[in-house]
């Protein structure tokens, strides 16, 4: 209802300002997931056809501007992942000393390529997939600045979303269901409010993002419910400083995320680094091959806010510099704590000037069913292939 009121609101302005539409996309895509292997659960399927939306409609008078993104899904054999969205929706107001935005924004944070443990403002969207990075749309208030020393933004975040889990009829999933009544460790619950910081600032051949963020940490320790032979999501409050960085020097890129902070009362750390070489022209083509190496180091272990808690990533990125944009991302994964292995691929290109196909395949080749952040993956190999259109 909340989000009704919103944008009855940033309608009702649209009228009184006149404004007009300066820019709009929409996506249709038509795909499914496809798993070679038949999973123990009679209730998982082999085959997941699924149908997707996505727009983003932008409207600007002199010192406004509204933007709208909705989102819809459906799938044909899982009515829990059929479900629609407002990824964004959001009013900015420009002022001479800056911009305040007010409503649902989706923010992105971070430099690199497997994962970004500094990207913490937004909820993961785990009914989309638990291995993909779609976010919700975060409700919030910031206020941006444009200095001679770089870009800073503060953000009061009123409202927590809790993160949204596939039932046992999707694949992948959890290995319980996950009970939708969470825990919080602050009193407010999801009525806490949250803030964070981040300044911003090119360096010379580097990109420097220094962040603080104080409130309830977006991704819930999983434990067993004590009514229930459910997981009950449980979500700890969390104070940390970041940095990301990302340094250019010829053919190289090197990227580094920093974090450390106090959560459940104990100190944390998390440290991730990676390069990035990239061989232009390889075999006198004109394709280019980027080769990837990335390191994770979280102390919080099991109870980490992603799969990365002590793990690598190497891998490829082979750009055809074609018409087409086509690109294939190769990576394997190796988690140190619990030896689980696994390789990622992902592909896509485009079909004239409305398609594009796309395919993101996961291999598991040595998944432990006791790895808390893996184990989901055991037995689970699969492929999701997509067409979009876009118009």
């Amino acid at each position: 209802m909340k989000y009704l009121i919103f944008i009855i609101l940033c309608i009702s302005t649209y009228a009184l300002y006149g404004v007009e539409l300066v820019d709009n996309s929409t996506e249709l895509t038509l795909g499914g997931k496809l798993f070679p292997q038949k999973s123990k659960n009679s209730r998982q399927s082999q085959f997941y056809p699924e149908l997707s939306f996505e727009g983003e409609y932008i409207w600007q008078s002199e010192d406004n501007e509204w933007l709208f993104a909705p989102f819809w899904r459906w799938s044909y054999k899982d009515s829990d992942e059929s479900y629609g969205d407002m990824r964004e929706a959001y009013w900015r107001k420009k002022f001479d000393s800056g911009d305040l935005t007010v409503g649902l924004r989706r923010i992105f944070w971070g430099t690199l390529e497997a994962a970004n443990p500094v990207n913490v403002i937004n909820q993961s969207d785990y009914i989309v997939g638990i291995e993909r990075e779609d976010k919700l749309g975060q409700p919030l208030a910031s206020w941006s600045w444009l200095l001679e020393e770089g870009e800073l933004e503060l953000f009061m975040l009123p409202w927590f979303r809790p993160r949204p889990f596939p039932g046992l009829a999707s694949r992948p999933t959890t290995s319980l269901a996950v009970d939708n009544h969470e825990r919080y460790e602050s009193s407010h619950g999801k009525h806490r409010i949250d803030w964070a910081m981040r300044w911003y600032r090119p360096i010379g051949q580097a990109d420097v993002g220094l962040s603080f963020f104080s409130g309830t940490r977006r991704s819930p320790i999983l434990t067993p419910s004590p009514s229930s032979k459910e997981l009950q999501p449980y979500y700890v409050v969390n104070h940390h400083l970041a940095i990301d960085m990302s340094l250019a020097d010829g053919n190289w890129l090197w990227k580094l995320e920093l974090m450390g902070g106090q959560e459940l009362n104990e100190g944390f750390s998390s440290v991730s680094a990676g390069l990035e070489y990239t061989i232009t022209g390889i075999m006198e083509s004109r394709y280019d091959l980027g080769l990837i190496a990335e390191a994770y180091r979280d102390d919080r272990n099991a109870k980490a806010a992603g799969w990365w808690q002590q793990d690598i990533a190497v891998g490829g990125r082979l750009s055809l510099n074609d018409a087409a944009g086509s690109e294939i991302k190769l990576l394997y994964i190796q988690d140190f704590d619990y030896k689980s292995s696994l390789i990622k691929l992902d592909a896509g290109m485009r079909i004239g000037e409305k398609w594009k196909l796309s395919l993101l395949t996961y291999v598991d080749i040595g998944i432990d069913q006791q790895d808390p952040h893996l184990g989901f993956l055991k037995d689970n190999s699969w492929s999701t292939i997509e067409m979009t259109y876009y118009y």
